[in-house]
């Protein structure tokens, strides 16, 4: 008998960010990216009506694997953060 689950980890279908980490080099964004999709990580200063700017874009690859895009902030800096699928230009 096999035991479960059995395979490679699985990403999920929709992008989410997993956890946000802040130290002395910056903030480190922390998402599970698929085998099959790209992403855009963008970031503002307000969480609404403000202006979003790309941190990164993350590329497919042959696997999902857990993704970290470090983001070089100040530590009094507020920042908001969100994933986008498919990334943008």
């Amino acid at each position: 008998g096999a035991t479960l689950p059995v395979g490679a980890p699985m990403a999920p279908s929709n992008p989410h960010v997993e956890a946000v980490e802040r130290d002395a080099s910056g903030v480190t964004v922390r998402f599970w990216a698929d085998s099959e999709r790209s992403y855009t990580v963008q970031s503002s200063d307000r969480a609404s009506g403000g202006t979003w700017s790309k941190v990164a874009d993350v590329y497919p690859q042959l696997l999902p694997r857990r993704v970290g895009i470090l983001d070089v902030v100040s530590s009094d800096t507020v920042r908001f953060y969100r994933l986008i699928s498919p990334a943008e230009p």
